[in-house]
Formats: C-alpha cells, sequence, structure tokens
C-alpha cells in the first residue's frame, strides 16, 4: 500500500496518491518504449501505525510503501555491499553472519551448492539479508550487535570451536542442542520478515545424491494487451536444468547448469505452471524460483518491500524509457496515517514514483 505522498501519471498528468478519485486511469508499462494506461476499479484507504520502507535508487527516483507490498526485484551478485544474514540450517538452529554481495546469486544459469562429505545426506540452508552496507567494519559491527541483542551465535561459531579440538560430530551436536528458534523469530519480526520466505534457500548434496537432483525455473509472462492474452505470444514457461550431467568442481563448490541443458515445458494457464511448481518444490531432489517477466522484459521476482536491500535491482519506466535502477539506499521510518491500495480492472503495472509496480499477486500465491 502506498503513503498519500505516492506520486503517479494519470492522464491528466502526475497526480498523488492523496488526490485520486478512482475515476482515473494511471501510467503503466507494456513493452519497451510504449505506455498503458489502466483504469482505476477501486482505492481501498487503511489506517497504519508502523514502520513504512523507504527507497531510493541511482536515479534519484523515490518510493514509499508498506513492508508487505510486492515489488519486483532483481537480486545480483555486487561488490559494492556486505550483507549481514540470519542463516538457519535445517536440524541444527539459526547463526547470524556476514557475506559479501557475491553470495546474492540467483540466476537460472549459475547455482552453487556445497559438496557434502561422503555418506552424509542433503541439508537445507535458509537465509535472510537482515541488512546490506558499504564497508565490512560496519557489518561486523551490526553482526556482533544482533549476536547481543538476539542471543545467537555468530557464523564462524563452529570454526572457533574446531581449533579446541571438538569434531565435526560434537560440534554439530552442540550447536543443535542450543534453542536458537525463538531467538531468530524475534530477530525475523523485528526486521518485518517471515520465517516462511527466507531470501535464499540452498540445498547442500551429499555428491551420491547429484544425479538426482533438479532445478526448476517458472517464469510468468504478462501478456502486452491485457484483454487480448495470446496476442503477446508468449506462454508461461518451466525450465527443467538436472543436475547430474556436466558438473564442475571448484574447491568445495559446484558450478553447474549451463542454460542449454535446460528443458522446456510451457503453460498456457498461469495457474497450471503455479501448480506445477509448488507440487514439485515439495520433493527433496529439486530446487523451484518463481519468477515474473514484463512485457517483453526480463523476468523479476516478486517481493515484498520489506526484502529490499541496498544494491538490488528495480525496474523503473520515465516517459517512453524502460530502464533498471539500483536501489542506493532502503529505510525503515515510523508512520501513523492514512495508506492506500489501488485495485486496477485488470493484472498489469503501474508506474509509482517512477519506479514499476505490479498488481500480480495470484501469480506467485
Amino acid at each position: 500500500m502506498f503513503v498519500p505522498q505516492t506520486q503517479f501519471i494519470a492522464q491528466t498528468g502526475p497526480v498523488r496518491a492523496s488526490a485520486l478519485t478512482g475515476r482515473e486511469s494511471l501510467q503503466g508499462y507494456s513493452g519497451p518504449g510504449r505506455s498503458s494506461s489502466h483504469a482505476i476499479q477501486k482505492l481501498l484507504y487503511k489506517s497504519h501505525t508502523a514502520p513504512v520502507i523507504q527507497i531510493s535508487t541511482e536515479h534519484r527516483l523515490r518510493l514509499t510503501v508498506t513492508p508487505d507490498h510486492l515489488v519486483f526485484v532483481q537480486c545480483k551478485p555486487t561488490n559494492a555491499y556486505y550483507d549481514v544474514f540470519l542463516v538457519q540450517r535445517l536440524g541444527l538452529g539459526f547463526v547470524v553472519g556476514i557475506g559479501n554481495g557475491q553470495l546474492r546469486n540467483l540466476t537460472e544459469s549459475t547455482v552453487l551448492y556445497e559438496k557434502q562429505r561422503e555418506g552424509l545426506s542433503t541439508i537445507t540452508e535458509r537465509s535472510w539479508i537482515i541488512a546490506s552496507f558499504r564497508t565490512l567494519n560496519q557489518a561486523n559491527y551490526v553482526e556482533h550487535l544482533l549476536s547481543v541483542r538476539y542471543g545467537l551465535p555468530v557464523f564462524d561459531v563452529d570454526q572457533k570451536l574446531r581449533r579446541h579440538g571438538l569434531s565435526e560430530e560434537k560440534v554439530e551436536r552442540l550447536l543443535g542442542e542450543v534453542d536458537t528458534g525463538a531467538r531468530a523469530l524475534r530477530l525475523l519480526s523485528d526486521a518485518g520478515l517471515s520465517e516462511a520466505f527466507p531470501h535464499f534457500e540452498r540445498k547442500l548434496l551429499a555428491s551420491q545424491d547429484l544425479a538426482r537432483f533438479h532445478f526448476l525455473d517458472g517464469v510468468f509472462y504478462e501478456p502486452t494487451d491485457p484483454k487480448r492474452p495470446t496476442t503477446s505470444g508468449f506462454r508461461h514457461v518451466m525450465r527443467i536444468y538436472a543436475l547430474g550431467g556436466g558438473v564442475s568442481f571448484d574447491r568445495d563448490r559446484i558450478r553447474n547448469l549451463s542454460p542449454g541443458s535446460a528443458r522446456l515445458e510451457s503453460f498456457e494457464d498461469p495457474q497450471d505452471l503455479a501448480s506445477r511448481l509448488s507440487s514439485h518444490s515439495r520433493e527433496t531432489y529439486t530446487d523451484v524460483h518463481r519468477r515474473i517477466a514484463l512485457p517483453l522484459g526480463r523476468p523479476y521476482f516478486m517481493w515484498p518491500a520489506a526484502y529490499l536491500r541496498e544494491g538490488m535491482i528495480l525496474p523503473a519506466f520515465s516517459g517512453t524509457r524502460y530502464m533498471e535502477t539500483a536501489i542506493t539506499e532502503i529505510s525503515r521510518p515510523d508512520y501513523s496515517g492514512d495508506v492506500v491500495e489501488i485495485q486496477l480492472r485488470e493484472s498489469a503495472q503501474i508506474v509509482a514514483g517512477g519506479i514499476l509496480v505490479g498488481t500480480t499477486r495470484d501469480f506467485i500465491d
């Protein structure tokens, strides 16, 4: 939901959310170099007394929304930021740690998996980015601050224990006996994040399981003409990558999944693809991504605004020019007042503060 100061482009020119009457059509995006117009169906107002998410980008675009507002985002590797993570290794509990921006690797063509020791089963590891910083010193400070404030161990705790002679088995047993769940939930709640929805979820594979593993990349395509979906020429697609063939090892990690190895399936109905992805996501040896492609544009993840971090990429539209813009600053100021939800007559993207935002919640539910 938008704060009243959010600026849109209506048929009569720029208009703030607070001045909307519900009779306007708002500017959107229908493909490279083409704007579109989308009629408002309903305006819903709600009182909001909680932090909001303020987003600033490299092109001086600004957007303020509630933490649950869904935003198109690309998460690309970057050398400019250090991320403070909350990490859960299922069965062992939660730890806090630091990673550089190179860990933000969520492309369909390169996925990293750790090579597990012989005889160990596949392990799932889930990660949330709590905050991002330009310098390692800032990230180190916040990592230890969170560790003290929430009573969570830092990521290198197992390495320190090993230097004291504890075996791998004893380290894992010790971490498994420390109840970090309630503390981690409090940290996630304070950060506006959900336990059910991590930024990243990786499978740490035992070598004997490699040949059984598949990576599924589901892409939902928005039509260029919502009234005539088939005229866009796009179908919703699922690319299936098999991990077993052509895997190369780089020290303790596996680099794999070249685009040429994909098997493609297409779907006319987005619900058919959503159903297939949901079914596959419950399989032990399958990793599933869900993304949305803007009309004739790149696929984006669709995340709540609370999950955005500096360095992530948003789609923007200025006049007739589509572009990508990197987030330079994220803040969470306290807010007390009305917010507005805009419901359109069809699923579409609209321009809010120069940034493309969507109304396609049904594609990823």
